[in-house]
């Protein structure tokens, strides 16, 4: 008898573990972020595309960060701010897109996107933005993001890092611009509206490097018989800058020398150097068209650069007399024959610029004499001279002598035709022989070249 050996097969179920896997492609293909050049006026915006494939049925969620910060080969850091980012509305089938703002890329944990609860797998965008406007240095930069996609409650996660790479490309800009041309400050005196005026000098693109800014004068303003103005007739001083160092803040003479104006990191700022005319020094500087020249010098991490400005400043031509009588006139009142002298005084002040020798001329229209016309000897009715201030020409007597009829020299001016103030005093001593009453004269002044 046989016996019959019966076999069985038994098939054992392989244990599969559920994963989470993460893909992150660049959309414009390779497998590293590539922005190339970027310059300080630009904005390079760059897709990646982000594919998540889960077989755990669980919610899940993908972080980045930055890894690797930014840096050129000389260890600079290209600023925080430069690198920013969001997520693509809209680019998503299930779950939920987070920092759909723009936003700047930490070291910390970010949150791009959380799945549905059954946790299906999905593909969508993040957009990186590098802002040009905020490179703080140039240079060929690289770093690293890392991604982490992780199921929430813990489990097994995936990682993922990304090369990003890029050129920043520096390209300082300067401009100066005069306040009443392109390049020209425009000065004049008198008058109220032109008595100041400005440069105005601004810059973008410097990347965050030291930038300083000089003032240089190249040639003092000089009229058409090369003489040049008074040195403390112009003075300067800047203002109005944002973020940088600006020196000369209180007003100081025109110079020659290269005096530094500005200094900064930043990227971009404005500033003025405003120039106006000292009243004081102007008034006693000779009539004439002054011209000079003006160099900027900009000095960056991109070389030397220079831009060349003028000033112009117009003298006008001044000639004014101005006489201050006594109160009441040329009037000498109740005049008694026993009464003491009585004295009328008068300012007399000349301003002008001419350069040219004066002088100044009374002419007496009409003489002494009291309500009945009659008339009196040379000695009764007496004049002389004072000067006011230092005395730079020649007076009259500085003794009292007597006022002849008509037209006499009261004043010469120096041979520069310097401006000058002065009085004259008018005396009149009452006559033995006279007749009590008001006693009254008129005197004309005039100023003439010589």
């Amino acid at each position: 008898m046989c016996a019959l050996l019966s076999l069985a097969t038994f098939t054992i179920p392989q244990h599969v573990e559920a994963t989470v896997n993460l893909s992150v492609t660049p959309v414009t293909g390779g497998n590293d972020l590539r922005f190339g050049r970027v310059n300080a006026s630009r904005i390079e915006n760059k897709e990646v595309k982000i594919r998540i494939t889960s077989t755990d049925n669980r919610q899940y969620q993908l972080f980045h960060r930055m890894l690797e910060p930014l840096v050129n080969t000389q260890g600079e850091n290209i600023g925080h701010d430069t690198l920013k980012t969001y997520t693509l509305i809209g680019s998503n089938s299930f779950g939920t897109l987070y920092s759909q703002d723009l936003e700047s890329i930490g070291f910390g944990d970010q949150l791009l996107y959380s799945s549905s609860a059954s946790g299906e797998s999905d593909t969508f965008r993040v957009v990186y933005s590098v802002q040009g406007d905020q490179l703080k240095a140039s240079g060929n930069f690289s770093g690293q993001i890392l991604y982490t996609v992780r199921p929430i409650g813990g489990g097994a996660q995936d990682t993922i890092f990304l090369n990003v790479f890029l050129e920043s490309s520096g390209e300082l800009k300067v401009n100066v611009e005069g306040s009443t041309g392109q390049n020209t400050v425009h000065l004049s005196y008198p008058g109220e509206f032109e008595k100041t005026g400005h440069i105005k000098i601004s810059f973008n693109g410097n990347l965050g490097r030291k930038i300083k800014i000089y003032q240089k004068l190249e040639v003092f303003p000089k009229n058409d018989q090369l003489d040049e103005i008074n040195k403390s007739a112009v003075n300067i001083q800047t203002s109005g800058n944002q973020n940088g160092n600006v020196f000369v803040q209180n007003p100081s003479p025109l110079e020659r020398k290269r005096i530094l104006l500005y200094e900064s990191n930043q990227n971009e700022d404005t500033f003025f150097v405003n120039f106006f005319l000292d009243e004081q020094e102007i008034k006693n500087q000779k009539a004439g068209h002054y011209n000079g020249n003006l160099t900027y010098i900009i000095e960056s991490a991109d070389g030397i650069q220079e831009y060349r400005s003028m000033i112009e400043i117009e003298v006008a031509p001044v000639f004014n007399l101005e006489v201050k009588l006594p109160p009441g006139g040329m009037d000498f009142s109740k005049m008694l024959p026993k009464s003491p002298p009585q004295i009328k005084e008068i300012m007399v002040e000349v301003e002008t610029n001419l350069g040219k020798p004066y002088i100044v001329v009374q002419n007496v229209t009409a003489p002494l004499s009291n309500e009945k016309g009659e008339l009196f000897s040379e000695d009764v009715f007496t004049l002389k001279g004072e000067s006011v201030g230092a005395e730079i020409g020649k007076m009259i007597s500085s003794e009292f002598t007597p006022v002849s009829n008509g037209e006499t020299p009261i004043y010469f001016s120096d041979e520069k035709g310097s401006s000058a103030k002065f009085k004259i005093h008018y005396r009149m001593r009452p006559d033995q022989n006279m007749n009590p009453g008001d006693f009254a004269t008129s005197i004309v002044y005039s100023l003439q070249e010589m």
